[in-house]
């Protein structure tokens, strides 16, 4: 008797009534699993059959997971734009609120800080938004992002630190100058990584 014609049970072996089927007990409990030559499990009773059971059925799974893979990493790199997008909006925000502040004349240290801290916290996040296959279809940042990033996380960190130096200030006169470092920094990044 052929060895792939071997049932496996929870409870022992059967052997095949034939080597086109598989015979097993109803009272033995489960329907038992056989062993294609390559060692798979197939419950197919059909021993011609199974070997073309297990490999279709291994294409499909590895179909099905290629085309969830490919589907999952399409859809979290499109979002990746609206997430840089949406972060440097919340940069802004709090940019527009320390041009307030410099226009004004007014110096409030705690609108600062809070204002600085918020830059800090988004540059923060900003670091993980560009893994590598995330610039399709990004109009606005430039491929120098991906072909330069020891440039770009130097560029980023001077905004960064700049925005650490805004918020610790206590007097308007330092305000000025730390304002002034923190706008050059965030200009010196989009010269060389923004697309306009």
């Amino acid at each position: 008797m052929p060895a792939e014609t071997i049932a496996l049970t929870s409870t022992g072996l059967i052997f095949a009534k034939s080597d086109r089927q598989i015979a097993w007990s109803r009272g033995m409990g489960e329907r038992p699993e056989t062993r294609t030559k390559n060692g798979r499990v197939c419950c197919c009773p059909n021993i011609e059959h199974k070997e073309s059971c297990v490999k279709k059925s291994s294409l499909v799974i590895a179909g099905i997971a290629g085309i969830m893979m490919t589907a999952f990493i399409g859809t979290s790199f499109a979002a990746m734009s609206d997430d840089r997008e949406a972060v440097m909006k919340d940069v802004m925000k709090s940019f527009k609120v320390m041009i307030g502040i410099s226009k004004s004349g007014q110096f409030d240290a705690a609108e600062v800080s809070k204002e600085a801290a918020a830059i800090v916290a988004n540059l923060d996040k900003f670091k993980d938004l560009f893994p590598d296959g995330s610039q399709a279809g990004d109009s606005k940042a430039k491929a120098e992002i991906w072909t330069d990033r020891a440039g770009f996380e130097a560029a980023r960190n001077n905004a960064r630190d700049a925005a650490v130096n805004l918020g610790k200030v206590t007097d308007a006169t330092a305000f000025k100058a730390a304002f002034d470092a923190q706008s050059a920094a965030c200009k010196g990044c989009h010269d060389k990584y923004r697309a306009n």
